[in-house]
């Protein structure tokens, strides 16, 4: 599909997505991270 053929609501919500992306994966990055040093605390606390 050509750039002529999409709607400026289509460009718009690309835009968004393609911004949003790297933000979401950040965030879940985080969150993994956080969840592997919290398993390891209670694997510690366990012990």
């Amino acid at each position: 599909m050509n750039n002529e053929d999409k709607t400026p609501e289509q460009e718009l919500i690309e835009d968004l997505i393609s911004i949003l992306v790297p933000f979401s994966g950040k965030m879940y990055g985080m969150r993994s991270h956080k969840y592997e040093k919290v398993k390891k605390c209670v694997e510690e606390i366990k012990a």
